[in-house]
């Protein structure tokens, strides 16, 4: 074959490969551009996880089949750590005793916003999760669903494993 047949076709493949990816999203993304991805939680099931920056995050589904990413930064110091509690379905801070639904909203405590959390794109299939952005968190809110039980007691907790030392 000759230079240019070859080149015309190279550039095709290209053109095919990038068209199949923008279906993925009509806005013009790419999978590339996401901040992670991630199975999607069994209802009422709470995942720590990773983002692609290595940014830690809380991945659930609540019992209402509410999908979220939540980041787990400390609304007082970033570096603080911030655990998952089953027995109340809390997100705690623990260190400052502020504590957020697995949505990120405010429940109680001293925090003065809500987590930040992170928009999500779900796949056809339902099974696994993209994240497209993070959405930044406003003043604090007020729980529709406070939790119904006390502070996680007796190592109750389940700490985001970046929090945990090796």
């Amino acid at each position: 074959m000759k230079r240019p047949v070859i080149v015309g076709l190279v550039l095709v493949a290209v053109g095919v490969a990038v068209a199949t990816m923008s279906v993925i999203w009509s806005d013009g993304r790419t999978p590339e551009d996401s901040l992670g991805r991630f199975d999607v939680p069994e209802i009422g099931a709470t995942d720590p996880g990773e983002l692609t920056n290595g940014q830690p995050v809380f991945v659930s589904t609540d019992l209402d089949g509410v999908v979220a990413v939540v980041a787990t930064v400390s609304t007082h110091l970033p570096g603080d750590p911030m655990a998952w509690c089953p027995k109340s379905r809390t997100i705690d801070d623990v260190p400052h005793g502020g504590r957020f639904d697995v949505q990120g909203r405010y429940v109680s405590g001293p925090a003065s916003t809500d987590l930040g959390t992170y928009a999500v794109e779900i796949s056809e299939s339902g099974t696994t999760l993209v994240v497209v952005s993070f959405v930044q968190p406003s003043g604090r809110s007020i729980s529709p669903d406070p939790p119904i039980t006390a502070w996680c007691v007796d190592g109750g907790y389940e700490f985001h494993p970046q929090y945990i030392d090796d």
